[in-house]
């Protein structure tokens, strides 16, 4: 075996070995709390309870922290064999190296055993003979360690190791044997677990049959299992998807050599009667009804052949009788019927083929009833037809009159909708110009309203003038009274303020005038406005019954277009109607000829029918 496969083939056994290892751990953890118990016990009598609390403890609490961490494992293994070790050595250190307690670990070594695996065994042989070493040489020095009573000779301490060396040698060739036993065992539960389940392509680890005999024995009769099941499905599936072809070949013995010729035996017959069958089938399919199965079959294939040929038998019978009953037919015989016994569909088949025979026979009867009815009604519906024709060409000509005079409408009522549109344009020409007037009317008013403004600025500026023309007049009166005072040197200024005093009479006067004359344009230019006012107003009047008139005009237009479209498509199915009529003339004299056809052909199917015997 090559190092990678041994590598492998070791991480499967302690996969394998891990629960039955990790139990091991939980009883030796279990052994070691009595083991510290013990010390403790032996402590209060030698009075060495602090020792069994510093060492004892440890050992136990240490181990069992590995254990809680990876149970099972290597480490875990190894920490137990040298705690085990260390309370041999606690309890030969409490007794002064009694004798007695060195059995103990010849006792412990073989508790070791357990875990079928050297390694620990090796370690706690290996720790024990350091602790007879290196105890023995502090006891020489007087240190207060004891491993022996009295002197801790060499010799007797190779003594002591050789029994430990030939006790771990014994056990460690049998923890190797053990554990292959262990693991054989373990390999084959899993392998046979699998079996049970159904399972035949799972491989164990490549094994030697000297090495492991038992799983090589399972794990051929596995792949011998495997190549005679796989060849039984690959055979099955065939036959499920129609294949009888195929054989069980495969090399087998004892049961299995009796199941594959079993199987095989069974395909064969299945494969005999099914070809038989299929022959039958394509006898059936080319009309062939007189062909059976033949081939040998027991059991439910039996069955099925005396079926299917009692099938055959009754279909043959019933085809031949229903075969009979049609070449009647063809020669005009309606009174034969189908008399064979026949079941299912084949009975139902037998008695739609009665029915429909005696329907047959019944419809020709009708027919020739019928034929004579058809012939003599279809002398009277050329005549009637004949009449039908000749109100359709009368209907033609008075459909044409209606047409024409329609027409005729038709021209009138394009020209009433022709005036009313001019009548229309020359109203909204009106509406315009009245618009157009009440434009210029109120420009009108606003020019007599700007001169009455103006007027009424005149009338006060007359006002002004008229004041002032009294001012002057006073200034001229106090002119001429200063004057008098003067007397002769103010003559000449007396004759002046004389003549101011008249004109300002006279401009008093004028300004007077010039506001009666105001007065007088200013209300007569509010009569003006007033007057143009009620024209305006006439004029709105005026415009709002043109627009009114022009509406109306618009909507007469509107409906004679409206109309004479109507009239037009009365027009246009008057014409449809005049072709449906000529149409209907035509389709009259079709069917007048076709009516003498028909009776043609109700005497021709009348002698027909009297050949069929009813």
């Amino acid at each position: 075996m090559k190092k990678n496969d041994r590598l492998s083939t070791a991480k499967h056994a302690d996969m394998i070995l891990q629960p039955q290892r990790a139990a091991a751990d939980r009883i030796m953890l279990s052994m070691m709390v009595f083991l510290l118990a013990v010390t403790f016990g032996i402590g209060w009598f030698t009075n060495t309870t602090s020792l069994s609390m510093l060492v004892g403890l440890p050992a136990l609490l240490v181990p069992w922290a590995i254990y809680k961490m990876t149970p099972g494992s290597l480490a875990s293994r190894l920490a137990i064999a040298c705690a085990l070790m260390v309370f041999s050595a606690l309890s030969i250190q409490q007794t002064q190296g009694m004798v007695e307690s060195h059995f103990g670990i010849f006792t412990l070594l073989a508790f070791l055993l357990y875990y079928r695996d050297w390694r620990p065994i090796v370690a706690a042989a290996g720790l024990i003979a350091v602790h007879h070493l290196g105890f023995g040489y502090l006891q020489t020095l007087n240190s207060g360690i004891t491993l022996l009573p009295g002197q801790a000779h060499l010799t007797i301490i190779l003594v002591h190791a050789a029994y430990v060396v030939f006790e771990a040698a014994v056990l460690i060739f049998m923890a190797t044997i053990l554990k292959r036993e262990a693991l054989e065992s373990a390999l084959v539960a899993e392998l046979s677990g699998q079996i049970s389940e159904g399972d035949f392509s799972a491989r164990g680890p490549s094994v030697d049959a000297q090495e492991l005999p038992l799983l090589f024995k399972v794990a051929q009769m596995q792949k011998s299992l495997q190549s005679t099941l796989q060849d039984i499905i690959g055979v099955m599936t065939a036959v499920a998807q129609g294949h009888l072809d195929r054989r069980v070949t495969v090399e087998a013995k004892g049961d299995l050599g009796a199941l594959k010729e079993n199987i095989n035996q069974s395909i064969h017959v299945q494969q005999s009667v099914f070809q038989d069958i299929t022959q039958v089938m394509q006898g059936v399919a080319e009309g062939n009804f007189a062909m059976r199965v033949t081939a040998q079959a027991h059991g439910e294939l039996n069955t099925l052949k005396q079926n299917i040929n009692q099938s055959m038998a009754a279909q043959q019978t019933v085809f031949q009788d229903i075969r009979q009953v049609m070449q009647a037919l063809a020669q005009g015989n309606l009174q034969h019927r189908v008399t064979a016994q026949a079941l299912g569909d084949l009975n139902e088949l037998k008695d739609n083929i009665n029915q429909s025979l005696d329907a047959l026979r019944e419809a020709m009867t009708t027919i020739h009833l019928n034929a004579r009815q058809v012939a003599a009604a279809s002398g009277e519906a050329s005549n009637a037809i004949g009449q039908i024709s000749d109100g359709a060409r009368h209907q033609t000509d008075a459909i044409s009159q209606v047409a024409n005079a329609v027409r005729q409408t038709v021209t009138s009522v394009s020209e009433v909708s022709e005036n009313t549109e001019i009548a229309s344009q020359k109203s909204r020409q009106s509406f315009t110009l009245v618009r157009g007037s009440m434009v210029k009317m109120e420009e009108m008013v606003k020019v007599v309203s700007n001169i009455a403004t103006n007027s009424e600025k005149i009338n006060k500026i007359t006002e002004v003038i008229e004041k002032i023309a009294n001012k002057t007049n006073l200034l001229s009166l106090n002119a001429a009274i200063e004057a008098a005072r003067a007397g002769e040197h103010g003559k000449g200024f007396a004759v002046v303020a004389d003549e101011v005093g008249k004109l300002a009479l006279n401009s008093a006067e004028s300004s007077q005038e010039i506001a009666a004359l105001v007065k007088q344009a200013v209300e007569e230019a509010r009569s003006a406005v007033t007057a143009v006012m009620e024209v305006s107003e006439d004029m709105s009047g005026i415009e709002r019954e043109t627009q009114a008139t022009d509406q109306m005009l618009q909507r007469i237009a509107t409906a004679l277009v409206e109309q004479s479209s109507a009239v037009e498509q009365i027009n246009v199915n008057l014409n449809n109607l005049d072709q449906i009529a000529r149409s209907n003339a035509a389709a009259s004299e079709e069917i007048a000829a076709t009516v003498i056809e028909l009776s043609k052909i109700a005497d021709a199917t009348r002698h027909e029918v009297q050949r069929f015997e009813t």
